[in-house]
């Protein structure tokens, strides 16, 4: 069974909500105890007020009667008695004349203060702490009509407080108790099932830093832990790929040098050796420097991908001539269309066009736009190249009749290392040029589209703003 690790999420959460559920309820207890205490208090008031004008008519009334003393007090301490309180009343000489009971032991700890204060019209109220027993003292003016010195003073005693509090107390916090611990479980077992998904992704995301993008993150919820597992899920496809085409890139690589490196390496030593006749060497010594040429452009490539990804080029518009250009590009390129016995036809406006962009690196796009068509064009095809004006701007079209790409393959063309045919073949290169196409043009702010399909050919398009709308 694993330890439940304290700097987790879970126990973090699970403590957090404990924490919080606690302090609400001490929170709940200490106002329950004063609006306890206030309605307490409020009722002992309305008691005593109520018991003070009963005793003021009882005494008022009995006094008109002929009765001794006794028998008077008698029945004035019956009328007074009550079982959780006990009363005073002081005449206006502060002296005691009636006691409601026998407890003459509270006389002290009545302040004097307070018979003065009750005869004077005046309210008192407060509240002691007798041997770890709370009693309310409250005292009152009264008036006896028929005495010959009216004013009084009415003082209760309520001893009763802790017995009518303490059972509710006990209940309170008896609920309290019942409440935080099935609560509490309440929250442990949704603590875990919150924090259950980023477990999951934790074990999941550990496995993708080994190299092991095979396991899904189960989800089954809409929320933000959800939302994240979909992203876990869809970084491990994208991990996935990129490792793929990585593996795809260091095979299609070392195959790319291994080759032309073992033919001129062979030619090298046939020639040293003599194997080779002087008339044929001058045509292997053409296949090399063919080889070399080609090992240069895949170096180059390679170099130009990385300072593109780093941003480490820096572009430099200038105006200049693109039907120029692309003339001589397709000039460039005769080698190859010869070789591939592909005939390439320019289709140009009547004018020449100057366009803004960086001379050289749009010389790289329309080279790689135009090799991937050769890859892709079966021998004694043909390839066409539009140079045309639209919307102010110089619309380029490069259209061949290969192959073509299917259209779950169509998305992924401008990704690196992506290759449409995954079978060997020493003709399709790395499958970086496209790559390198894309991030020229997305630097220059310019869109390229692409439309493809199976064994009729594909056609690029993209467009290059006039020279001349930025002329002063």
């Amino acid at each position: 069974m694993k330890l439940i690790n304290r700097k987790s999420i879970f126990i973090k959460l699970f403590l957090t909500s404990l924490l919080i559920l606690f302090v609400s309820f001490l929170i709940f207890a200490v106002i329950f105890n004063y609006m306890l205490h206030s309605v307490l208090f409020k009722n002992y008031q309305d008691s005593i007020y109520y018991q003070r004008d009963q005793l003021t008519s009882f005494i008022n009334e009995v006094s008109t009667k002929e009765l001794d003393k006794g028998t008077f007090d008698s029945s004035l301490e019956l009328s007074m008695h009550k079982e959780d309180q006990t009363s005073f009343i002081f005449g206006e000489d502060g002296e005691l004349k009636f006691l409601s009971d026998s407890r003459t032991e509270l006389l002290s700890i009545i302040d004097k203060e307070y018979i003065a204060k009750a005869l004077n019209k005046e309210e008192s109220v407060k509240k002691i702490r007798v041997e770890d027993r709370h009693m309310f003292i409250i005292a009152l003016p009264m008036e006896i009509a028929t005495e010959e010195k009216p004013d009084h003073a009415m003082v209760v005693v309520f001893h009763g407080f802790d017995r009518d509090v303490n059972p509710i107390r006990l209940l309170n916090l008896g609920a309290i108790f019942i409440t935080i611990t099935i609560t509490g479980m309440i929250i442990f077992f949704a603590s875990r099932k919150i924090t259950a998904p980023l477990r999951e992704l934790n074990e999941n995301v550990l496995e993708f830093a080994k190299g092991d993008f095979s396991r899904e993150v189960t989800i089954n919820r809409k929320d933000e832990i959800g939302q994240l597992g979909e992203s876990v899920n869809y970084m491990a496809k994208e991990l996935a790929g990129m490792e793929q085409a990585r593996r795809d890139f260091v095979a299609n690589v070392s195959h790319d040098l291994r080759s032309p490196l073992t033919s001129i390496k062979g030619f090298l030593v046939a020639i040293q050796d003599g194997t080779i006749p002087e008339h044929r060497r001058e045509h292997y010594l053409t296949i090399m420097r063919d080889e070399t040429d080609r090992l240069i452009k895949l170096v180059n490539d390679l170099l130009d991908m990385t300072q593109l990804e780093s941003n480490q080029i820096t572009l430099k518009p200038e105006a200049y001539n693109i039907s120029e250009q692309v003339r001589r590009v397709i000039a460039k390129m005769e080698t190859n269309l010869t070789k591939q016995r592909i005939e390439i036809e320019f289709f140009e406006p009547g004018k020449e066009m100057e366009v803004l962009a960086d001379a050289d690196r749009m010389e790289q796009v329309l080279i790689n736009l135009i090799q991937n068509g050769i890859h892709f064009s079966p021998k004694g095809s043909r390839m066409e190249v539009f140079l045309t004006e639209k919307d102010s701007k110089a619309s380029i079209t490069i259209k061949d009749y290969g192959k073509g790409i299917s259209e779950v393959d169509l998305p992924f063309i401008w990704q690196r290392f992506f290759k449409v045919d995954k079978a060997r073949s020493s003709k399709l290169g790395t499958g970086i040029g496209l790559s390198i196409v894309k991030q020229i043009l997305d630097q220059h702010g310019v869109a390229i589209s692409v439309d493809s399909t199976l064994g009729k050919g594909t056609t690029f398009t993209f467009s290059l703003p006039l020279a001349e709308n930025y002329k002063m």
